[in-house]
């Protein structure tokens, strides 16, 4: 009897020990060695001056030139591009529980209007904010004449992957 009883809190305590000694995984950010790569271009209408086109067309021998509202875009150097993305998409267990951040790469166009951004991407889809900062701009009116404007653009929200090449252009519009 004594023996069966010993047996018993024997066998009761392996228990309790194996299941409140099982660790719970906890969520951990990978290192993620792979990336994705956002390019664009980043234009806005700065010269209002080159916004037409003069169109030459001969009737009867007349020759008859029109003017042609056509909007022409520039490419802007100096933008700030900013890419987000939250780290909880960079993680092998989602945990509710526990707070994620926000990450943000950025770049700054060429004098092309070019940039490049590379952020770290995995197998999972990751999901990207796109923004650029708003710009002060002396916009050209007519020959000699500028008028400081504020331009904006709208954020692009986008999904990548690893070793994934991504297109994402901005156009600028005033304010």
């Amino acid at each position: 009897m004594k023996k069966n009883k010993l047996f018993s809190i024997l066998c009761v305590s392996l228990g309790l020990m194996l299941v409140y000694s099982c660790e719970k995984e906890e969520p951990t950010e990978v290192t993620v060695n792979t990336r994705a790569t956002i390019t664009g271009i980043v234009e806005g209408n700065i010269d209002l001056t080159n916004d037409f086109r003069i169109e030459e067309t001969e009737i009867g021998g007349e020759v008859i030139v029109d003017t042609i509202p056509e909007i022409t875009n520039e490419r802007l150097e100096g933008v700030r591009i900013f890419a987000r993305y939250n780290t909880s998409q960079l993680t092998t267990v989602v945990d509710p529980n526990h707070t994620y951040t926000d990450r943000v790469a950025e770049a700054v166009t060429n004098e092309e209007g070019r940039y490049t951004i590379q952020i770290p991407a995995g197998v999972r889809n990751v999901t990207v904010v796109m923004s650029g900062n708003d710009l002060e701009i002396d916009r050209i009116i007519e020959p000699g004449v500028t008028e400081r404007t504020t331009f904006t653009t709208a954020d692009q929200s986008i999904s990548v992957t690893q070793n994934v090449n991504r297109f994402v252009d901005f156009t600028y519009f005033p304010n």
